[in-house]
């Protein structure tokens, strides 16, 4: 995508989603951007984002250990 807003995200998205097992539900982190916590932002139903703390080093260096 040639920038980062709301209308890329949704993009992004539903192309995801239709990737996904009509039987399967994805969970991913997102950083607080705008256009991730938009409030135009439409999320697919097998889609859920799950919102990074305002500040969490260590999920930004790849380490995250869950």
């Amino acid at each position: 995508m040639p920038e980062a807003n709301t209308g890329t995200m949704h993009e992004f998205l539903d192309r995801f989603s239709m990737t996904l097992p009509k039987d399967e539900v994805a969970v991913m982190y997102a950083d607080q951007a705008g256009c991730h916590v938009a409030k135009e932002l439409r999320i697919p139903d097998n889609v859920i984002l799950l919102a990074l703390p305002a500040y969490s080093p260590e999920p930004n260096t790849g380490e995250l250990n869950v």
